[in-house]
């Protein structure tokens, strides 16, 4: 989702990674530290994922609740996740974004439907019932923006993006505390608005209010 953002919550993910990428020029200068950061998909199995979501809803005997028939996300195991962020710890030098190879991305309705075999259920008796997009969610996701290079590293499933200096405002501090205050004052508009000035590019729609059945994940599939 910080791959050309398109919700706050990429826009979040996005901002971390320039937080990061910042501290890491300041490190390197200092001899303090090392500081890079790790980009992947959905964690199957971890809290809040959707695999928990959807065994609840089909305990408690549907509907499943899908965003779009043709929605897509990536999708790897903890074991994956863990040992690939170690990994990506043991090569960074500093300023990296390290990009973890997903494999090809997954539909959210052929992942239901294999999900529900494995719980002994048949595709006809699962009900789905699609929400629609809402505002700023992907249908399809990418795991580097269209302004990045994909940069190969010595482990075969782990990619790097190395920032570009002039990325993100030049008084990105300044930036981050007048952000910090306009979320601490809970101003939508304000931090929307400000996101936009750090992130170049970077627009968010005004959000639309949606019924509470259509949210149950917290990522949005």
């Amino acid at each position: 989702k910080a791959a050309d953002p398109t919700s706050v919550l990429g826009a979040s993910k996005r901002l971390a990674e320039l937080i990061v990428q910042a501290n890491a020029r300041d490190a390197r200068n200092l001899g303090t530290g090392v500081f890079s950061a790790v980009r992947f998909g959905n964690v199957l199995g971890s809290r809040g994922s959707l695999l928990s979501v959807l065994a609840e809803q089909l305990r408690s005997g549907g509907p499943v609740t899908i965003t779009h028939p043709d929605v897509t996300r990536f999708f790897m195991t903890i074991e994956e996740a863990v040992g690939l962020v170690l990994e990506a710890g043991r090569m960074a030098h500093g300023g990296e974004v390290f990009v973890l190879d997903m494999g090809e991305p997954v539909r959210i309705v052929d992942l239901v439907h294999n999900f529900a075999r494995q719980v002994q259920l048949e595709a006809e008796e699962v009900e789905i019932r699609y929400t629609g997009l809402r505002a700023g969610e992907k249908l399809n996701e990418a795991l580097f923006s269209e302004g990045e290079e994909r940069l190969p590293t010595a482990h075969s499933r782990i990619y790097a993006t190395v920032a570009d200096d002039l990325a993100g405002p030049e008084d990105l501090a300044g930036s981050l505390t007048a952000l910090y205050a306009a979320a601490a004052g809970n101003s939508d508009a304000e931090v929307r608005r400000l996101l936009g000035t750090i992130l170049p590019g970077y627009t968010t729609p005004e959000p639309k209010p949606v019924p509470a059945l259509s949210t149950p994940y917290p990522d949005g599939f």
